[in-house]
Parts: structure tokens; sequence; C-alpha cells
């Protein structure tokens, strides 16, 4: 899928066209020592920041299988238990600060 993204941006962006050829070549021909290149400019999460994703998607996992697992489910807004995503649009915070005290 990659390959075929920078086939696509080869041709939508022609002052870009050598780059995305390079691109190509980097994952046609294996280069694994150059995949970084490729993600370069997506930024980088330090370890633990994806431990603190898997472990937020984790959450919200565990808390559908114990909302399936009740026999009474008055009181709960299944809808609630609904990871709502990360995204661009809300201010960033701190993971660990954010998260309510149970």
């Amino acid at each position: 899928m990659l390959l075929n993204q920078f086939k696509i941006l080869e041709r939508v962006d022609p002052d870009a066209a050598d780059t995305y050829q390079q691109y190509q070549e980097i994952l046609t021909s294996g280069y694994a020592d150059e995949y970084s290149e490729l993600v370069s400019h997506f930024g980088e999460f330090t370890a633990e920041q994806c431990r603190d994703v898997r472990d937020i998607l984790d959450i919200y996992e565990w808390l559908k299988l114990a909302y399936y697992r009740l026999e009474d489910k008055s009181g709960i807004v299944e809808n609630d238990l609904c990871f709502a995503g990360f995204d661009g649009n809300r201010p960033t915070r701190s993971i660990r600060t954010s998260l309510p005290v149970v």
C-alpha cells in the first residue's frame, strides 16, 4: 500500500517525483536500513508513549468485555465505553494526568 501511495504521489506532485521514486526503490529493493527515511516526516513516539497508547486501547477493550459479561447493565451507557480516538483537533495533555482516578 505504501508503494502504491508513493506511485500516486509521484504523479500528483511532480516537483517531488524524484523523492517518491527513491522511496519506491527503497521499498521494492528491500533496503530495510532505509525504511526510516520513508517515515521520517511522520514524527516519532517514544517507547513509553507507544506503551501508553497500547494501554489506553487495552483499557477500552477490557471495559467492553466487562460490559458484555455484566448481567445488569443499568446505569451504563454502552457508547461511553467506546474509544473516541486520538486526533490533532484537541489540545494534548499528559495521559497520566488526564485519566480519572478510580
